[in-house]
């Protein structure tokens, strides 16, 4: 499924796990991910983690910033992309919100500053996705670096063994 440029709606799990792929997959250096907990669902499954090690690896300049409100599933259960960041520090970087994010906004993706995905409702999965909607990926994109930027380093992701 190729994200059209205009906004295009998903409902249910394999609708905004492929959303999510292509949006992702389409991104060339810049990525930043808002997650309440990153949902194991959608991001922790081989497919994500192969796409974001890949964007990782892709340019010198590659950015991947992972911003969670609540670490603890991701200490209990473990976590792919935990993982990949501790292998690539110096390219993905993931941080516990020091505030709760806004509700209808808890949990995005923003690739290279244009495309977007965002989950309305986390309980069915429900939101919508563009490969190009700059005025919006802008809106998101300053909140995300004020709400990053103030965030923790938790020492729990540092020291996660799976």
């Amino acid at each position: 499924m190729a994200v059209a440029d205009t906004l295009q709606r998903f409902t249910g799990e394999p609708d905004a796990a492929q959303a999510l792929q292509s949006i992702v997959s389409s991104a060339r250096r810049y990525l930043d991910v808002q997650s309440i907990a990153l949902d194991h669902v959608l991001f922790d499954t081989e497919a994500f983690e192969n796409l974001v090690s890949d964007l990782a690896r892709k340019h010198a300049t590659s950015r991947i910033r992972i911003l969670v409100d609540d670490v603890s599933l991701l200490v209990e259960r473990g976590h792919r992309l935990v993982e990949l960041a501790r292998r690539l520090p110096s390219k993905i970087e993931i941080r516990r919100a020091d505030e709760p994010a806004p509700p209808r906004e808890s949990t995005f993706v923003v690739a290279d500053n244009v495309g977007v995905w965002l989950v309305q409702d986390v309980d069915v999965y429900s939101g919508w996705c563009s490969a190009r909607d700059s005025v919006r990926a802008e809106r998101l994109t300053i909140e995300f670096a004020r709400r990053f930027e103030r965030a923790a380093n938790d020492p729990e992701l540092r020291v996660l063994s799976v």
